[in-house]
């Protein structure tokens, strides 16, 4: 909501394997399907309509195709939104 006290807090961990990233707010909470409902949503229309392409939205659902797993939960010290990426093991 562009709320100067609102606190974002970024956090990545490699653990060899994985990425984990880590973003907290303490915003509103997000509404409990939120991410099912972006999914499901996010490119549903007429990309030959040009003038009814929705300008926004689709946030959550890119991170979606681009992560292995993306998760939300409300905690004491605000909200999270976890992703996961596995890495790709090159042979050497």
């Amino acid at each position: 909501g562009r709320d100067p006290e609102h606190e974002v807090a970024v956090t990545i961990r490699d653990d060899g394997g994985q990425i984990h990233i880590t973003v907290r707010d303490t915003g509103a909470p997000m509404v409990a399907d939120m991410l099912e409902h972006q999914k499901l949503k996010a490119y549903k229309f007429d990309p030959a309509d040009i003038a009814r392409i929705p300008t926004s939205g689709r946030g959550l659902a890119i991170i979606q195709s681009y992560m292995d797993r993306v998760a939300y939960k409300k905690m004491a010290d605000g909200n999270h939104l976890v992703m996961v990426k596995r890495k790709l093991r090159t042979k050497e």
